[in-house]
């Protein structure tokens, strides 16, 4: 959540994601969120986590599915750090946030990072009927 309020730029690219002043896109957001959740995993286990998260909504998309931890929207709206996706209308990721606590995403959009409320959550809403998700190859959810 250190990311609330950072400037959303599309295509972003920034090699250190600590530095704030840089502008970030959705993908690159998922990024920053995998590899905290990884330093916090190699530094309770003392074992290196050898995925790394690709760049790109799609290309994230096809990362969960190789590893096939697809999981139906509504369990993955309850399970933080699971990473949710929109798709366009040919049904290709090009969004995507992550799950910050049940029902909330944080997503890279409009200008800025926001958190997405209760609200946008709610059956009828657009990530419950238009949204699919998965778990993050590596990550212990247990």
């Amino acid at each position: 959540m250190s990311q609330l309020g950072r400037k959303y730029k599309f295509g972003a690219e920034v090699a250190d994601l600590s530095d704030m002043t840089q502008p970030v896109d959705c993908s690159e957001l998922v990024e920053a969120v995998y590899r905290e959740a990884a330093r916090r995993w190699e530094l309770g286990t003392g074992k290196t986590l050898r995925e790394i998260c690709p760049d790109g909504a799609r290309y994230q998309w096809q990362w969960v599915k190789n590893y096939q931890l697809e999981r139906p929207m509504i369990e993955c709206l309850h399970t933080p750090a699971v990473i949710v996706f929109l798709a366009n209308s040919r049904g290709i990721a090009c969004h995507v946030g992550v799950v910050t606590l049940p029902m909330m995403i944080i997503e890279a959009v409009g200008g800025r990072i926001k958190a997405v409320t209760l609200t946008r959550c709610l059956p009828g809403g657009t990530w419950v009927t238009k949204g699919f998700g998965g778990l993050m190859p590596g990550v212990d959810y247990a």
